[in-house]
């Protein structure tokens, strides 16, 4: 599937497949009296917001887990466990920077780290796109990767604590129920896409100069896929200047208005 364009039939034919039966079975769960998943949850519009940051933002993880270690063993040559090693200090910066994320966000909320996180994260795919051959220096890739995660070490957490705040107590279950539901669908879809654009950047790249080496030819296709994980990006950053913290009023609000909703047996 993957070495086929976007215009075959398989391709598109089974995205539209998916996407209908996504469709199918959310007018299913609305009809239901009790539903898998309680899609109702939805109609918080933090909530929403906050779920979409967070399918944008896994979007990007697994097209970059499944791109780069592929670029450092086919293109720059490293062995695996080199590559590891490579990645590694991207994983540390998340790993040293959520428990300081997660300890400031009451006091500072979820905006200043969602917007400031998304910067990062173009900013770290635009270095990728810029820097990415068959001849970079490693100390490049590592950079780009830590940048790349501190941005999206601000974007995750916060979007989802943030987003599941705005629901009432009672459909806390609903919302982690629904927002681990598409992260499933985000990582299937990323993984997917990321293929499939790497295969059509190499493509396309062997008609432009068709004496090209394996590892240019491979470098080619993923810095053609960073493309694509840039514009998600890029969408993510004009989501979270929507994004704020749900006030008190309005929670309490909300909460009323659930309890005066008829209870359903």
């Amino acid at each position: 599937m993957a070495e086929e364009p976007f215009s075959s039939p398989k391709v598109w034919g089974t995205l539209l497949a998916g996407i209908l039966a996504l469709l199918l079975f959310s007018v299913r769960q609305m009809t239901m009296e009790q539903p898998m998943v309680n899609l109702r949850v939805f109609k918080y519009p933090m909530f929403t917001l906050g779920t979409l940051m967070m399918f944008l933002g896994i979007l990007v993880i697994l097209s970059t887990a499944i791109l780069l270690p592929l670029y450092l063993k086919g293109a720059l040559l490293f062995s695996a466990v080199v590559a590891g090693l490579i990645l590694l200090p991207g994983n540390a910066v998340n790993f040293i920077l959520s428990p300081i994320v997660g300890a400031l966000f009451d006091k500072w909320g979820p905006r200043v780290f969602v917007i400031t996180g998304s910067i990062f994260l173009v900013i770290g795919n635009i270095i990728f796109v810029n820097v990415l051959s068959s001849q970079t220096p490693v100390w490049q890739v590592i950079v780009a990767f830590m940048v790349l995660f501190f941005g999206l070490t601000m974007v995750m957490m916060p979007s989802q604590t943030n987003a599941l705040n705005q629901l009432p107590r009672q459909l806390y279950a609903d919302g982690s129920a629904a927002m681990n539901t598409l992260n499933q669908v985000a990582g299937a879809a990323g993984t997917a896409i990321a293929i499939t654009v790497f295969t059509s950047g190499q493509t396309s790249y062997l008609i432009d100069f068709p004496d090209a080496t394996q590892p240019e030819v491979l470098a080619a296709g993923v810095k053609y896929a960073f493309f694509f994980i840039t514009g998600i990006s890029v969408l993510a950053l004009l989501c979270s200047f929507f994004v704020k913290r749900p006030g008190k009023t309005q929670q309490k609000s909300q909460i009323i208005a659930n309890k005066t909703e008829p209870v359903r047996n």
